[in-house]
């Protein structure tokens, strides 16, 4: 409608451009500017468009903290305090509401309505509240018929009606989730409220989640896309979504020119989220890290704490304008991984799994199996840890080795979901031996453990088929885990009986109900020879996501014991199963301060963008339990992301100089040559800015 006005006034305007001629007189003059002044003020405000993104958005979101118990109250009181901690200066402008807002029902024309029981004065009066403070306005729906808690209408069908009455609110930004259409056309479906959002009075952001939108797609139709399932407030679960959104179903270009950032989820620092039930939650060593990554990775910072309730450590992270600078850097270019190792110190530690583009040189790739004393069951042994060498290790050196790292189920002792890491194999350790997987969420042994650590490394080849209570003969095979004294069958979702398989689930590795009909793709495995040429199998991406298809690659017999190493390929994505990283180093391009060295200078973005890259931030990322010394060497980030030197210092004998500054002791590190080296705390962070040498550096 709006647009079909803009038109006429358009072609107003130029019936008396045409007839300029006849329109000389200055008072006619005057009218027909003062006119087209109008037309264009009119037009502004009818037919608001997309908001454009600069840089990732900062603020804060209820769900974490609050999840649905939210009121007006509640939320001026937090608009009050992130005006006087000083998180309103810093830049953290949104203040979005999730779940739980609105009325159950929708009105008798069709409209949502805010819940009268929480805000009586309506979202419009507290949208005013908080704009007139200087914040923007958020709300939340999602692409179905409910939202994700079920507690309000969802906007599938509605889209162009709810677009207008949240604009109505005062809406800036608009959160649509994902939940239960795993079938559903997310395309269409975020499409058609995108274009709702266009069409709507008032500019607002659109920021969606859906795990089967393609990469490519999602800056048609949003400006932010959620990547992975909910955070919550674990290390575990911090690196788990870290994965997710390093992989390449989130390979979208990012950045102004595109409109569009990959969002991480919502902050967890200085959460009392208290979602893992017996996890514990991020130290402040873990939040510093969690504050680190999701900056540099140019993911928007929405704060899921309570500002109303900070301590001293989680304002003096929230508050630190180095690292947001990195964030909101001009070039908005987020980090890439350069570079990662397996911890020789750490090999008894427990280690991640995750899905990798294979690699025949990437020993953590390697696995052997081996057939346990009764053989009704196999052990995965990974060999990357038999000699302790990490990647890129010629395989042919591992053939044959005593591997002794097991594939087992990481928290047996908690509830649903399961994820999957490496131990020390149970079979090779002392009967009394406390080494092995985790038995539960917080790191404890139970004294009364429901599944031993031998039960947590167990595991057999079995049929699925597209009936996820009958599994068929039809040669697709899975993973089964088959624990000795304790039924993985009541604990996975599905109809009883079924088991848990080992199940791909982006880049992360979980177990799930065994031939469950959305994941039996999901969990169809082919082991893989890496003496062989042979590529891995062709992945079915037609449908969204890929189910299993007649074409699918069927399996040959599989070893109950496979002495030489072979790779485990996921037919979902034709990944392999691999061992995360320890030690990880991540780099970015940097718009470089106009002087360096110096907090203030370092903080602020310049309006110009250089041509070349002399500039990086960097962030070093210890996964593991053990303190360790990591390494960034300046030719490999001109590899990796293009850093030249600067033109006054080339690369001399001892490499590129560059100067370091240390984001989190707000400390110059002075000139290094080279390379870069630091002592990294266990699940910490190094993060530092390198930067061209300064003028009166001898190069």
């Amino acid at each position: 409608m709006c647009f079909a006005s803009v038109q006429t006034m358009s072609q107003e305007v130029a019936f008396s451009m045409n007839n300029f001629h006849r329109l000389r007189s200055p008072v006619t003059m005057m009218k027909l500017w003062h006119y087209f002044l109008f037309c264009c003020l009119i037009a502004q405000s009818a037919c608001a468009t997309i908001v454009n993104l600069s840089a990732p958005i900062l603020g804060w979101s209820t769900w974490n903290e609050f999840r649905g118990n939210i009121n007006e109250s509640l939320i001026r009181e937090v608009a009050d305090a992130m005006e006087s901690s000083g998180l309103l200066d810093a830049g953290y402008t949104y203040i979005n509401l999730d779940d739980a807002w609105a009325s159950y029902e929708r009105n008798a024309s069709g409209h949502m309505t805010a819940d009268p029981s929480k805000f009586p004065n309506g979202m419009h009066a507290l949208s005013a509240y908080v704009h007139a403070k200087g914040f923007k306005f958020g709300l939340y729906t999602a692409r179905n018929n409910r939202t994700c808690g079920g507690t309000m209408p969802g906007s599938l069908g509605y889209e162009q009606l709810d677009a207008d009455t949240f604009a109505a609110f005062g809406a800036d930004f608009v959160k649509n989730d994902d939940c239960r259409v795993v079938y559903a056309n997310a395309v269409k479906d975020y499409g058609a409220m995108q274009e709702a959002i266009a069409n709507a009075p008032r500019p607002m952001l659109h920021n969606v989640k859906a795990p089967d939108l393609p990469a490519a797609a999602a800056p048609g139709v949003c400006q932010l896309r959620r990547v992975g399932k909910d955070i919550k407030n674990s290390f575990e679960n911090l690196v788990r979504v870290l994965d997710t959104g390093m992989s390449d179903a989130f390979a979208a270009k990012v950045g102004p020119r595109e409109n569009f950032f990959n969002d991480f989820d919502m902050m967890e620092v200085g959460s009392d989220d208290g979602n893992v039930v017996g996890s514990p939650k991020l130290t402040d060593v873990e939040q510093r890290a969690h504050f680190s990554l999701w900056a540099a990775l140019k993911s928007p910072m929405v704060l899921g704490n309570d500002p109303r309730n900070m301590s001293a450590s989680t304002l003096t992270i929230l508050l630190n304008k180095e690292v947001l600078a990195v964030n909101q850097d001009v070039l908005a270019v987020p980090v890439r991984l350069v570079s990662r190792a397996l911890h020789p110190g750490a090999s008894t530690a427990d280690r991640k799994t995750v899905l990798r583009p294979c690699n025949s040189h990437d020993v953590s790739q390697m696995w052997i199996t081996v057939s346990t004393a009764n053989g009704s069951a196999v052990e995965l042994r990974n060999v990357a840890m038999a000699t302790g060498t990490g990647d890129d290790t010629t395989v042919s050196q591992h053939r044959d080795r005593a591997a002794s790292t097991c594939m087992g189920v990481w928290n047996c002792e908690t509830k649903w979901p399961w994820w999957i890491s490496t131990a020390p194999c149970a079979s090779t350790q002392a009967a009394n031996s406390s080494a092995g997987n985790p038995r539960g969420r917080d790191g404890s042994i139970p004294p009364k453990p429901r599944c031993s650590i031998a039960d947590t490394q167990r595991w057999r080849w079995v049929s699925l088929g597209t009936n996820h209570s009958q599994p068929s003969t039809s040669g697709v095979m899975g993973l089964q885990w088959v624990p000795q004294h304790f039924s993985s069958a009541r604990a996975c979702w599905g109809s009883p009986g079924s088991g848990c398989c080992l199940s791909a689930e982006g880049a992360n590795v979980e177990i799930d109900t065994c031939g469950w009909p959305e994941n039996i793709s999901q969990q169809a495995w082919q082991w893989q020879d890496v003496d062989t040429d042979r590529a891995p199998p062709a992945v079915d991406r037609s449908r969204q996501p890929p189910r299993l298809q007649s074409s699918v690659h069927r399996l040959g017999a599989i070893p109950t014991t496979a002495t030489s190493p072979r790779q485990l390929v996921s037919q979902w994505n034709g990944h392999c199963l691999s061992l995360a990283g320890d030690l990880e180093v991540y780099a970015g391009p940097l718009q470089p301060p106009t002087s360096a060295h110096t907090e203030s200078a370092t903080a602020t973005s310049v309006k110009t963008v250089s041509s070349s890259v002399t500039a990086a931030t960097v962030v070093l990322f210890n996964r593991s339990p053990v303190e360790a010394n990591m390494t960034v060497v300046f030719s490999d980030l001109a590899r990796t992301i293009g850093l030249t030197p600067s033109g006054r210092c080339g690369s001399g004998n001892g490499g590129v100089p560059m100067a370091v500054r240390d984001l989190w002791a707000h400390a110059d590190l002075g000139v290094h040559q080279g390379e870069f080296t630091a002592s990294v705390a266990p699940h910490g962070v190094v993060h530092v800015n390198l930067l061209p040498p300064p003028a009166h550096h001898a190069c």
